[in-house]
């Protein structure tokens, strides 16, 4: 049995239709040495038929059967278990890889021995293929860090800047890092923080690489608002522990940073005086930037509001 340079990860869930284009983008690719280990999670679609006929089609895409409900970490990380190539590639069902992305990526990670994981800024198109933006601009402007102490001060406390569509990383470290199975939101933030903290060099590529649309289609975890919002509280949690039981400590210092940047986050999400007291208790528990950002710019929406309630008296 062939060895493929890459193994391209892709757990999937009732999104049958899409998934045929995720991996028609496999298919387009400039370099053919890959697999697609694909891992149906609890699907009640015609998900299944669709893979037997693109399995019979293509040798290269492989099923990897698990049991019951898992979420994306863990079935992500079934799929890893079964992957045969030194670097894994990750893919969502609802993405597709533009056709020089395998190829860009692998040269990279052969050509620097000192990286471990890489990824790209993507194009936001919509329902008609349209790109609408790239994106995320930092890293499309060359601004991403890439010593792992300061990529994982800016996941933890700031944002999210890598998507997650465009990571590759080398199998051992894959392997070695898994993700959590639990939350079901963040997993991948997880996974990159996972990384960043035990120095796995990560190097941003500007160009894009994989293409995320926005279209009726698509009907992702993350549009459940609530879940979302939930997630960056157990974000934390999970990473306190994570370093605790690894016995980093050097990250001790952003804890507090990165909860006053959540509660922040949660204080412009809602509206009236729940918000006001999250943005109260993140001012208690650190007066980050973000959060006096965050301070002032309930001030004006509040501002605006009473103008609004006294008729621009």
């Amino acid at each position: 049995m062939n060895t493929p340079k890459v193994s391209v990860v892709i757990a999937t869930h009732n999104r049958s239709a899409l998934l045929r284009k995720a991996i028609a983008s496999l298919q387009a690719q400039t370099m053919p040495d890959w697999e697609a280990i694909v891992v149906p999670d609890a699907c009640t679609d015609d998900t299944s038929s669709a893979l037997d006929e693109l399995m019979a089609q293509d040798p290269r895409i492989r099923r990897v059967v698990t049991q019951g409900h898992l979420g994306p970490g863990a079935s992500r990380n079934c799929g890893i278990d079964a992957a045969r190539g030194a670097y894994i590639a990750i893919l969502d069902d609802d993405d597709q890889c533009l056709p020089h992305r395998l190829e860009v990526q692998c040269a990279l990670l052969d050509s620097r021995s000192e990286v471990g994981m890489c990824f790209s800024t993507v194009e936001w198109c919509d329902a008609d293929g349209n790109v609408l933006w790239v994106s995320p601009g930092m890293v499309a402007r060359g601004e991403a860090p890439d010593a792992p102490d300061q990529v994982f001060r800016f996941l933890y406390t700031e944002w999210n800047y890598i998507r997650h569509p465009t990571v590759m990383v080398r199998s051992e470290i894959a392997h070695s890092l898994p993700y959590p199975a639990r939350p079901w939101v963040g997993e991948d933030l997880i996974w990159c923080l996972t990384m960043a903290a035990t120095d796995v060099r990560m190097q941003a590529i500007r160009e894009p690489l994989v293409k995320m649309n926005r279209d009726p289609e698509r009907s992702g975890l993350m549009r459940e608002y609530e879940l979302v919002l939930r997630s960056q509280r157990e974000i934390i949690r999970y990473m306190r522990e994570w370093l605790r039981r690894r016995s980093i400590r050097r990250f001790d210092h952003l804890h507090r940073a990165a909860w006053a940047n959540v509660l922040a986050r949660e204080a412009r999400a809602r509206s009236g005086f729940r918000g006001l007291l999250l943005c109260s208790a993140a001012i208690v528990v650190r007066p980050t930037p973000f959060v006096r950002e965050t301070l002032w710019w309930g001030a004006a929406r509040l501002m605006g509001k009473v103008r609004r309630w006294t008729g621009g008296r």
